[in-house]
């Protein structure tokens, strides 16, 4: 996919809708993972179907040996069972022992091919000796069609096996195979009818010219039937590569096997009988189409593009008239449609064009197949289709903003019953195709607590699910960490002391373990570990070696940062409560290595330890210090650093405790000048330290500044060059401004911890 592609939204302006959007349905409700077609389905069928004749065979043909058939373990809301194509022809029985052919040739014949008068694409059959097959014409002895339609072939599948499943939601019936048999003439032959096929040449370089010559090696079969307008039905007899088509099907790629599915779904839903056309049409329009378009360019974006195209050449082969075989293409396969219901059929194609995204969802709501969903898929597509409606007002904004929360609805629906692979299956086209594996499936299940909020249960089902089907995944540390956070919030949400409280709490820390047991484990997940036997079970001193651990690790440089949502808002304290409570996203992120600085000087409060509670206090100023020198974080991050600093001096409750924590907080203000928490907490310092001494000091307090360079904002000061979202030529210039600012400030601040 282009770059442009990726940021800037593809509209179908017939259709008013996105490419994008239209993929993902198209995708959604008939995804690729179960049209895989099974190589070893004939040679199962032919074993067991009895045929007790030695001069006849079973040739198996149409779609399901194609590989191009819907599942037909799809049923209708009402009951009913859906059959693909029931008007075809599903086997031939080859009479082995009459060949067929233009006569001249070395290889003896039952019959020989007279075209005169014929409609191309169609044969007589003569013979110089009459049989019982035969129908006197005008004095010449013709193979008659429907005689030899008489004859009947002893086949026979024992009762135990009418039906054979042969992928998880197809099944065949056999017996069907049999009753919908006709008989065929071998023509080892190559018809010179179909010449052109064998030398044209072909943009796509498909199919392979190896596979063109041994096709034509194989020849084809004459069948009963005449072309409509026939007036000797009786003795006609059409060409049949319904064999060479097969081959040709075989080697179509999942993408072109799912467009062609998808092409017929829009047949069933609004092109069915009586208009004349018939998937056998489609399939004629979808080979020539085969024959343009490289294979590799069917997929991703671009099967919603051809898609469309291939209704625009139905729609156009309907105008015109003329919807060449594929084959013999001077035989027009349309050419009997009758003058007066052309013009019905162009208004109905024309009305599928400008809609098609109706009938797919149509059709996938009246059809449902083992896989779909048991919720209507109207309602399911509810975030796509009012997307696109917004879409239509803004288009410069992200063309992805509501794949997710539909992807998340279809996940719940699936889950509820108990479908896994489908909820993989409705993330692996987001994360492969709009995504462009920049984010993987194990990616978005692990982060869907960002997106489905409150529902809790969902996001552990998805983060479990990942755990079964990515178990290798070098990943895995990650989600096992948020897995436990997922628990500790669940447990939350039970009463304390409650039996489901624990139990959630003991999966939490079960998901820990796990996590921290991987090699690749980062700083963050231990860091939640940290958070969990600190605020979930109260186990301070357990906590404070991973905590130095994260220190020593990330105090040069941080490398991780952890992340806490209104979900989760009971896994961590107060402070962090009233931080994620004051935020316009109700959410906030923190260093791993300032909040294990924070976690670490409330666990050593906690047990006691004051003397150690203190000189991390110094190295906790020195952490925010260097790495406000290096400028190797943005502003908000130092922000909300200086906020845990201002808390953990609250922490010692004295006068000189507050007087920092206030200079702490102004700090943040600097950083932040709309950082309403800070400014609230360092008014409710100021107010305490007032509380902790006599008059005369209050008077002295209330003339300290914290010094500053000349011509620069005093801290808390609403200065435009250190505002966050102003309208500046140069947002990175004003970081650095404020970044310079803090540092000069921070550098200047006096920490007395003796």
């Amino acid at each position: 996919m282009s770059e442009q592609l990726k940021n800037t939204l593809d509209w179908d302006w017939t259709a008013t809708v996105p490419l994008q959007h239209l993929s993902l349905i198209m995708h959604s409700i008939l995804p690729p993972a179960h049209l895989k077609p099974n190589p070893h389905l004939e040679a199962q069928v032919q074993e067991l179907i009895s045929t007790k004749t030695t001069d006849s065979s079973l040739e198996l043909i149409g779609n399901a040996f194609e590989g191009i058939i819907f599942p037909t373990l799809c049923r209708r809301s009402d009951g009913k069972v859906f059959i693909d194509n029931p008007s075809s022809p599903l086997s031939l029985v080859v009479l082995n022992d009459r060949s067929v052919g233009k006569e001249g040739g070395d290889r003896q014949l039952y019959a020989h091919f007279q075209n005169n008068g014929v409609h191309p694409g169609f044969v007589r059959l003569t013979k110089l000796d009459p049989d019982r097959f035969t129908a006197p014409v005008a004095g010449n002895h013709f193979v008659s069609a429907e005689k030899i339609s008489d004859m009947r072939i002893n086949s026979h599948v024992s009762q135990d096996k009418q039906c054979l499943v042969y992928s998880d939601h197809t099944e065949l019936d056999l017996q069907q195979i049999l009753n919908r048999q006709t008989i065929a003439f071998p023509c080892p032959e190559w018809p010179s009818e179909a010449e052109a096929w064998r030398k044209r040449q072909r943009k796509s370089k498909w199919p392979s010219q190896d596979l063109v010559e041994e096709i034509v090696k194989s020849g084809c079969h004459v069948i009963p039937g005449a072309h409509p307008s026939s007036k000797n039905r009786e003795i006609e007899w059409g060409f049949s590569f319904a064999s060479a088509q097969k081959k040709l099907a075989q080697t179509f790629t999942p993408s072109q096997r799912h467009c062609f599915l998808l092409f017929k779904m829009l047949y069933y839903d609004y092109l069915d009988l009586p208009t004349f056309i018939t998937p056998d049409h489609l399939l004629t329009l979808f080979l020539w189409e085969c024959e343009k378009i490289p294979q590799e360019e069917w997929a991703g974006l671009n099967i919603a593009t051809i898609f469309l195209a291939l209704i625009d050449k139905l729609l156009y082969a309907v105008i015109e008239g003329e919807l060449s075989d594929y084959f013999i293409p001077e035989y027009n396969t349309i050419d009997f449609i009758p003058e007066d219901f052309e013009f019905h059929l162009m208004d109905k194609i024309s009305r599928l064009r400008q809609d098609p995204l109706t009938h797919l969802l149509n059709f996938a709501s009246i059809y449902r197949f083992s896989f779909s969903p048991s919720e209507e898929w109207k309602t399911l597509s509810k975030p796509l289709l009012e997307d696109i409606q917004e879409l239509h007002e803004d288009q410069s904004r992200s063309t992805v903003k509501a794949f997710l929360p539909f992807a998340d609805k279809l996940a719940a629906c699936f889950l509820k019953e108990t479908k896994d692979k489908e909820v993989l299956h409705a993330y692996q086209f987001i994360a492969s195709v709009f995504l462009q594996g920049r984010l993987r499936v194990l990616d978005l299940f692990s982060s869907a607590h960002q997106r489905v909020g409150e529902d809790l249960n969902l996001c552990i089902q998805l983060m479990e699910l990942s755990k079964r089907e990515f178990p290798d995944n070098k990943h895995m540390y990650s989600l096992l960490g948020n897995l436990g956070c997922m628990y500790h919030s669940l447990a939350n949400r039970s009463p304390a002391g409650s039996e489901k409280r624990e139990k959630m709490l003991k999966k939490a820390e079960e998901q820990f373990g796990l996590a921290l047991a991987c090699p690749e484990a980062s700083g963050a997940t231990r860091m939640d570990y940290c958070n969990f036997l600190c605020n979930a079970r109260g186990q301070y001193v357990d906590a404070i070696p991973d905590l130095l651990r994260i220190i020593e690790a990330e105090k040069e440089r941080p490398q991780s940062g952890n992340a806490y949502d209104s979900a989760e808002v009971g896994n961590v304290d107060e402070n962090l409560q009233l931080e994620i409570q004051a935020s316009e996203t109700n959410s906030v992120t923190v260093l791993s290595v300032m909040y294990a600085f924070y976690m670490l000087i409330k666990a050593y409060l906690q047990i006691g330890e004051d003397e150690p509670a203190l000189a991390t206090l110094k190295e906790f100023h020195d952490c925010v210090h260097g790495i406000l020198r290096e400028k190797i974080t943005d502003v908000e991050e130092i922000a909300i650093s200086f906020n845990l600093l201002g808390y953990s001096y609250m922490r010692l409750a004295d006068k000189d405790g507050y007087k920092k924590a206030e200079a702490a907080f102004n700090m943040a203000l600097t950083c932040k000048p709309n950082y309403a928490l800070a400014e609230e907490k360092r008014d409710e310092c100021k107010a305490l330290v007032l509380s902790l001494i006599g008059p005369d000091e209050q008077e002295e307090v209330e003339e300290e500044v914290i010094p500053h360079k000349d011509g620069e904002p005093e801290p808390g000061a609403q200065s435009s060059g250190c505002q966050t979202g102003c309208n500046s030529e140069s947002a990175n210039a004003q970081q650095e401004e404020v970044l310079d600012l803090v540092q000069t400030l921070l550098g200047d601040m006096i920490y007395d911890l003796d």
